[in-house]
């Protein structure tokens, strides 16, 4: 456990809570390495035979993670491999290596190009109302469209959940495909089904969905047949004075569900970026402190966790 009392611990103490809470949902981690800086870059060849918590203003991860990555900046790039999570929350997001298990994101534009072995989860940016204007975030002399962008070349193994404000889809997906947007364009192969709430749908003719596609939006989508084995629009409720609404789908739940956690993971990590900026000198006692006793901080989020 020395690295918690190394100049890598301030990172550590700066996002406290959120590292609480992992260690309380995955296990106290025992082998993780902690990086911080303006700018952080693993380089190709590289190998980091542990977890992988960075903070930083850019982060490129050229190389190879064996275990997670947690990341948190102004802009990540994931070029070469990760064999487990990555969970990231920054300005711009871009996934071009290969991930070997989820992908939990929140960020303003989001763009994944490379292979996913599990399911992902991002929340992005983008127009929230129909017709409103989006401008570039400048970062590193790097232009950021917001939006989410699942390219072409993209393969996720599983399911791919999907909440925020611009986007379009493509690649292949494995599982079922769950969309909460306000515009967004769909071009991928589904190998189950697609369920789609937006105000402005575009399904293009290269796209296939295995299942059933549902959708609910605003204004009305024109959704070639030969897309689906059966396309269903949902109508909107309507609200009754008398009687009670009805539940939320399913579907429903596990798209808020999705913006919730993405928006958790988001302000958990930027939280603790701004800790250790702000407060590095406390967020060095507290590293200090977590790292001594370890065990202790590991039952108090047990009990945090389940509270």
């Amino acid at each position: 456990m020395r690295g918690f009392k190394t100049k890598r611990g301030r990172w550590f103490g700066g996002v406290a809570l959120a590292i609480v809470l992992l260690l309380a949902l995955s296990g106290v981690a025992l082998a993780v390495q902690f990086e911080e800086g303006e700018i952080y870059r693993l380089p190709a060849g590289a190998v980091v035979a542990n977890d992988l918590y960075v903070s930083a203003g850019e982060i490129y991860i050229d190389g190879t993670v064996e275990g997670d990555l947690v990341a948190a900046g102004g802009y990540i790039e994931v070029n070469g491999e990760v064999t487990q999570d990555v969970l990231a929350a920054a300005a711009g997001i871009v996934i071009n290596g290969k991930v070997g298990d989820d992908v939990r994101a929140a960020g303003a534009g989001i763009t994944i190009a490379g292979a996913v072995a599990d399911d992902v989860l991002i929340a992005d940016g983008g127009a929230s109302v129909p017709g409103m204007p989006t401008w570039p975030i400048e970062i590193g002399g790097r232009a950021i469209e917001q939006g989410v962008q699942i390219m072409d070349s993209a393969a996720i193994g599983r399911d791919a959940y999907v909440a925020g404000g611009t986007g379009a889809i493509a690649g292949t997906i494995g599982g079922n495909l769950m969309v909460a947007m306000n515009s967004v364009t769909i071009s991928a192969d589904v190998a189950g089904d697609a369920q789609v709430y937006a105000s402005q749908m575009n399904v293009t003719d290269d796209a296939n969905i295995g299942g059933s596609l549902s959708y609910r939006t605003e204004i009305p989508s024109s959704v070639p047949s030969s897309v689906a084995e059966s396309v269903v629009i949902v109508p909107p409720a309507e609200p009754s004075a008398e009687v009670a609404a009805p539940p939320p789908t399913l579907a429903e739940q596990l798209l808020w569900w999705t913006i919730r956690v993405a928006r958790a993971l988001l302000g958990l990590l930027l939280f603790g970026w701004l800790l250790v900026k702000l407060a590095p000198q406390w967020s060095s006692q507290v590293a200090t402190t977590m790292g001594d006793k370890v065990w202790t901080v590991a039952g108090v989020a047990v009990i945090v966790v389940v509270a």
